[in-house]
């Protein structure tokens, strides 16, 4: 796999915040959508070996660990959100290297995010006089292992921004999508497309060859459904496009040592990770893959810098489930 040479490869030993459990409860926590005391959360940090990809004979994809390193046709994409321009002229790019890459029949992405913002910014907001629900939009590494995030364009686009999920959150997003869809294609044509296969898999690549911060990803085969905790994301009233409060059942994670974490060593601007967050088909295949920035303490030079997207995938010579 292509490569720079910027951090050192080889397993690293760093921290990875889980949900805690013992303070929140098992399940039905309330978090307000993107407002600062879900950056206030109190971790359970554990101490995981990280191994490099890079030095593993194993085989990964999308469908039997839930994430795969490939690589990305080098383009010239802002470093600022020009919404607009991405659209255009990356999207088309993106949804090919899904299609090569997952095997499948079409690809619809919904949503991209920049994040441009230091680590620092995280801090400075858990530790700030802000009101808990004070709304924060700034884009920095999410240090917590997860399954997908919310993507704060969708307020911008008059979309729901719900795209962090449990199983049920995964149709709750299709659902909103059918109703606040910005592409240009027939309602007819998508319902028909959901009566096969689906999935949503997020595509997540550095703009700048990484120094810091890396992204780690789960195998799936490591992770039990007990490890999934799930919680509530609320969107306020005036801040959802139906002018209505908003509920999605999402997972948090519940740490486990039986865990396998992978990141990849030097990862330079040609390559990117596809990671699943949600598949329909229930059994034989990876539904979801965790994920999280980590430090090392090789970590130097400016803030990282990233763009992922979001899209649904589609195997139409697939049964749904």
């Amino acid at each position: 796999m292509p490569h720079a040479t910027t951090l050192p490869p080889g397993t690293v030993q760093a921290n990875i915040n889980y949900y805690n459990e013992t303070l929140y409860g098992p399940k039905g926590k309330v978090w307000l959508y993107m407002a600062a005391h879900q950056r206030r959360q109190i971790f359970d940090p554990r101490v995981m070996p990280i191994a490099d990809i890079r030095d593993t004979n194993e085989d990964f994809d999308v469908d039997t660990s839930g994430f795969k390193l490939v690589t990305f046709p080098q383009l010239e994409i802002p470093l600022e959100d020009d919404r607009e321009c991405i659209m255009k002229q990356v999207w088309p790019v993106a949804e090919e290297v899904y299609k090569k890459h997952t095997g499948a029949t079409s690809v619809q992405i919904f949503s991209h995010t920049i994040r441009n913002e230091p680590h620092q910014t995280f801090e400075d907001i858990r530790n700030s006089d802000d009101p808990d629900d004070k709304l924060i939009v700034k884009e920095h590494p999410a240090m917590l292992a997860h399954c997908g995030k919310p993507f704060r364009e969708w307020f911008q686009s008059g979309a729901n921004t719900l795209t962090d999920q449990s199983y049920k959150g995964g149709y709750y997003i299709m659902d909103d999508y059918k109703v606040n869809r910005q592409d240009s294609g027939s309602l007819e044509a998508l319902e028909k497309k959901c009566q096969s296969r689906w999935a949503i898999v997020n595509l997540w690549k550095p703009l700048k060859p990484i120094t810091r911060e890396p992204l780690a990803v789960c195998d799936a085969r490591s992770v039990d459904e007990s490890d999934l905790s799930p919680n509530i994301s609320r969107v306020p009233a005036e801040l959802h496009p139906s002018g209505k409060c908003r509920d999605s059942e999402y997972w948090q994670v519940v740490a486990n040592d039986k865990h396998k974490w992978y990141w990849a060593s030097n990862m330079g601007t040609d390559e990117a990770w596809l990671i699943k967050c949600f598949d329909t088909k229930v059994n034989g295949v990876a539904r979801r893959a965790l994920h999280t920035a980590f430090q090392t303490p090789n970590d130097h030079g400016p803030p990282r810098i990233s763009i992922e997207f979001r899209a649904f995938v589609f195997w139409e010579d697939q049964e749904r489930e």
